[in-house]
């Protein structure tokens, strides 16, 4: 998807729209553009002289080109300009004292899963048991894995000829990874074997689910958002409005284990809860504090509760601290992750990679960088939160 990219004026304090556009990725949340430089482009550029109108550089950066210059001239052998400069700017990347400022690591497919909605694959999830045999956990619908007649509880035993014992999933998966062609998964079901053929294809990942739970104090709808992909504010919209359309009184928002993605998505959703008279986030960088408004048409009224733990982050927090300064949501959990910064995002040759340039602040003002957004009532068992949450809204009913 292509966005245009929007800079930025030095000016205080100022109402901004929540549309603007972004290079969308990555496990990452919060990505606003800005126009800047690229450091291997600068080294190289900077050599053109003057009649090309380029400035001369000064100072320590000019040192470094005259001995990168020199380097290139009276080497003895053949140089890889373009591997010498990306490696000088992964250099930079990895100098900063930032974790979240590196290169995007574009062939880690989970990563790129999580941001897509989709990736290429048979549509299993696997884990491993005691005895490191590679157990199906679930298959998807409508994936090559389900259309094969696999069900979770089944052992692979095999990829082709290659034996899995003693192997961990991702030993699996990066053997799947690494073809296109039809494999055959040799599988054990209690005391029978099968051998299935199998071709990847495009799996399509639904990060909403949702449900109605009717309740003595009325019907109660529950949203568990997994990541803010592609397709998020598709499906979550899809299925907010059947939840309304169904007569919910109250609202439940799953966010635990969501550890973000785009913004885009994450502006889309909040859209749906507040009108545009309610400011949906703030950005703070070196110069100024931007606010950003809803383009949404109007607030929800009924009661709505935000389940975290310590794996909601970024584009997660932003909409619970959201849903919490706006509407009064009620937080139930853990303390969140605390990823309250910004990274833009740049590409040079065939490298993409982030660095930070803001932080972002709640709708109050509110920085949770490193602090997380502390829950109104902490939960510490997983399988009790759920329950607290319905505690909380039947008192709120009464």
């Amino acid at each position: 998807m292509e966005e245009k990219k929007e800079v930025k004026t030095k000016k205080t304090v100022k109402r901004k729209s929540s549309t603007f556009g972004i290079s969308e990725v990555v496990g990452l949340i919060v990505i606003t553009c800005v126009v800047s430089m690229l450091f291997g482009y600068f080294i190289k550029e900077a050599l053109i002289t003057k009649e090309k109108g380029y400035e001369k550089v000064e100072g320590n950066l000019q040192d470094f080109i005259s001995q990168y210059n020199d380097i290139i001239e009276n080497y003895y052998g053949e140089l890889d300009e373009d591997a010498l400069l990306k490696k000088a700017l992964e250099a930079v990347l990895d100098n900063i004292d930032d974790e979240y400022s590196s290169v995007i690591d574009t062939t880690d497919n989970q990563l790129m899963a999580d941001l897509n909605g989709e990736y290429k694959g048979i549509g299993l999830e696997v884990m491993n048991d005691a005895n490191l045999n590679i157990i199906v956990k679930s298959v998807f619908e409508d994936s090559p894995a389900a259309k094969a007649g696999m069900k979770a509880g089944d052992v692979i035993t095999k990829f082709n000829n290659i034996k899995l014992e003693n192997s961990i999933t991702t030993y699996l998966t990066s053997l799947i990874a690494s073809t296109d062609e039809e494999f055959v998964l040799e599988i054990k079901r209690g005391e029978k074997v099968y051998k299935i053929t199998l071709e990847k294809a495009i799996i399509y990942i639904n990060p909403v689910k949702s449900q109605v739970y009717e309740k003595d104090y009325g019907k109660v709808g529950y949203l568990s958002l997994s990541a803010f992909s592609l397709k998020s504010h598709a499906e979550f919209k899809k299925a907010l409005d059947k939840l309304e359309k169904d007569g919910i009184e109250s609202l439940i928002i799953d966010l635990r284990g969501n550890t973000g993605g785009h913004l885009s998505q994450t502006v889309k959703i909040m859209n749906m809860f507040v009108d545009s008279t309610k400011i949906i986030y703030q950005t703070k960088d070196n110069n100024e504090i931007e606010k950003y408004y809803s383009e949404g048409k109007v607030t929800k009224t009924y009661p709505i509760v935000v389940l975290t733990d310590k794996q909601t982050a970024s584009a997660s927090e932003m909409l619970t601290g959201m849903l919490k300064d706006n509407l009064g949501a009620y937080q139930i959990g853990l303390t969140t992750f605390g990823k309250g910064t910004v990274q833009d995002v740049k590409t040079y040759e065939d490298m993409q990679y982030k660095y930070t340039t803001k932080e972002w602040l709640t709708p109050s003002g509110t920085s949770i960088n490193k602090k997380g957004l502390v829950p109104n009532k902490e939960v510490k068992e997983t399988e009790k939160v759920l329950e607290e949450a319905f505690n909380y809204l039947k008192e709120k009913a009464q």
